[in-house]
């Protein structure tokens, strides 16, 4: 989960960076133009944004999707190897208290 969900973090920034600079330009060129052609500029300019918010949405949907199944793995996994689990989570939960006790410990004195 962690490699994939920031690729979707970054694909997301890259497609509002990527929206924002044509829409910018096409109201620029709208800002110029009347009647017919502004009509066409405000069409593209729609289906730009619709566009990037369906890639956004997938992105996201996408990042849900990963989350889940990496859920599901620590889930399969704690399910059948529960001594091994309770092993990590303890050391895991020592050395963040031994973090924090010297961290804390220090403030303090």
């Amino acid at each position: 989960m962690t490699q994939t969900t920031p690729r979707y973090q970054k694909t997301a920034v890259n497609e509002l960076k990527a929206l924002l600079a044509s829409s910018e330009d096409l109201l620029e060129s709208l800002s110029d133009q009347s009647g017919e052609a502004a009509e066409k500029l405000r069409e593209r300019l729609t289906a730009s944004v619709a566009k990037t918010k369906q890639r956004l949405e997938n992105s996201a949907d996408a990042a849900a999707s990963a989350a889940q199944d990496a859920a599901d793995s620590a889930q399969s996994y704690v399910t059948k190897n529960p001594w091994t689990a309770l092993a990590i989570g303890t050391v895991a939960g020592v050395a963040i208290g031994a973090l924090l006790t010297s961290s804390l410990g220090d403030r303090f004195r």
